[in-house]
């Protein structure tokens, strides 16, 4: 694996230690090394990750959730922004 891919793979290990060992599920599947398994994530915004069959899937998933967490984000930084001004 590369470097790119140990934060997520880190990630996704805890998230497979909580299904297993907290919530009870004996099975989880992972597909980290089969083929049409693409994902990307963008570091400075936690959980914006996708996951699909190819890298223009990939590509475009990606695209729409960085577009989801910064229109999330406006409304929260405005507030933060005119608190401070205030």
């Amino acid at each position: 694996m590369s470097r790119i891919g140990q934060p997520e793979r880190s990630t996704q290990d805890r998230v497979i230690a909580l299904f297993r060992d907290e919530l009870g599920y004996r099975v989880l599947g992972d597909r980290s090394s089969r083929a049409g398994n693409s994902n990307a994530y963008v570091p400075d915004l936690p959980g914006c990750v996708a996951v699909g069959g190819t890298r223009a899937e990939v590509t475009k998933l990606i695209h729409e959730a960085f577009e989801f967490h910064v229109d999330e984000m406006k409304p929260n930084v405005r507030r933060t922004v005119l608190k401070e001004l205030s």
